[in-house]
């Protein structure tokens, strides 16, 4: 992995991308950097994903009603750099039911007929 996060704090991360270079071709060196800085796109993505996530899975309440935690379920989300996985989680009211992900909702996310990954506009 040429990517990684270095560090973390409650406002901001630091990202780390290691290019590597082919000396000899231009052209190849422009597709190694593209793929790094994508490499990069992609755990910056997720590490913000990551911080819409209920902390702890606590239950939450939707529309008066109280939903608890059931399991994570790997989401595919295509972005700028990519397309990854993500591991959300999804909650559900006791009766059972549609499951529903806070990332989702708090992160503002919603999903067009191509099915890329959209934010809505507040």
């Amino acid at each position: 992995m040429t990517a990684v996060i270095l560090s973390r704090t409650e406002k901001s991360f630091t990202l780390q991308i290691e290019v590597p270079v082919d000396s000899d071709n231009m052209l190849s060196s422009e597709d190694l950097l593209q793929d790094a800085l994508n490499e990069g796109g992609r755990l910056a993505t997720g590490e913000l994903l990551q911080r819409f996530e209920v902390p702890n899975h606590d239950p939450v309440v939707l529309r008066g009603q109280k939903l608890t935690y059931k399991h994570q379920v790997a989401k595919r989300y295509e972005t700028p750099y990519g397309v990854f996985t993500f591991e959300r989680a999804v909650y559900q009211g006791h009766c059972g039911g549609v499951t529903w992900s806070p990332l989702d909702h708090n992160a503002h996310i919603n999903y067009t007929n191509s099915g890329y990954l959209n934010l809505e506009t507040l």
